[in-house]
């Protein structure tokens, strides 16, 4: 594992838990929830002691002996310690991130203080020079290539997409947005996708911001009902996107 830590915040995929919990009673959410954040926390696995997992669910030995047979088959327990396959999958993720600010601030030092002979030479004059931070690197999604020449050709609808990191994203956008109700519509707004794509025969350069249009639009179609229920989706967003792909 490596010895950076990711931030201390925790990304949950609240559809992935909802449906993986729905038999959990409430004493168990809070136990399991607990259990997370510590795996979490922890950087990884944590010790599969009774007495140590007791006190992080704040359990009593006897809660802790009713709690266990339940929370155990959330986990695997190997050499003595409790791995959960998910935790452990977005602890990569975060480390993978980790690593790649880390490798964006260096290359942004670089370009700026290591210069070749000629840039050192036309140097401005101390009194014009600035400690003004580094602009932020532009995130991948948002670059572009002004080039005509070099254009990233269309391609039709890949068969898997939009996969599990593209459907990351459109649930933790709608989270964000405060559209729990649409995680549920997660499956249904993804049959609408592809058969909107594949039915005209469309293709994109970008497929991953193609679906990121589709989610963000789908925030103003699929409205929540007076009673809190999830509604259906407007098929009115078949028609948004149709000038962004050819």
């Amino acid at each position: 594992m490596s010895a950076r830590k990711p931030d201390e915040w925790m990304p949950l995929n609240v559809g992935h838990y909802l449906r993986d919990t729905a038999r959990l009673t409430r004493d168990q959410h809070g136990a399991y929830l607990l259990l997370l954040f510590a795996y979490w926390t922890n950087g990884g696995a944590i010790p599969a002691d009774d007495g140590q997992l007791a006190a992080t669910v704040k359990a009593t030995r006897a809660e802790w002996r009713k709690l266990k047979p339940v929370l155990a088959p959330f986990f695997t327990e190997r050499d003595g310690f409790w791995f959960n396959k998910r935790a452990e999958h977005e602890l990569a993720r975060a480390h993978g991130l980790v690593e790649k600010k880390s490798r964006a601030g260096k290359a942004g030092a670089n370009a700026r203080w290591q210069g070749d002979d000629k840039r050192m030479a036309d140097a401005l004059p101390p009194q014009r020079q600035t400690d003004a931070p580094l602009p932020l690197p532009i995130p991948e999604e948002e670059q572009s290539n002004t080039n005509p020449n070099t254009r990233t050709p269309k391609h039709s609808l890949p068969e898997n997409f939009p996969d599990r990191e593209d459907r990351h994203w459109a649930e933790q956008h709608w989270l964000g947005k405060g559209r729990a109700d649409l995680c549920t519509l997660m499956d249904e707004e993804v049959a609408k996708f592809r058969d909107y794509n594949t039915a005209g025969l469309r293709t994109s350069a970008d497929w991953s911001a193609s679906w990121r249009t589709w989610v963000r639009n789908a925030m103003n179609f699929a409205k929540t009902a007076r009673n809190g229920a999830p509604a259906r989706a407007n098929t009115k967003i078949l028609s948004i996107v149709e000038g962004e792909e050819s």
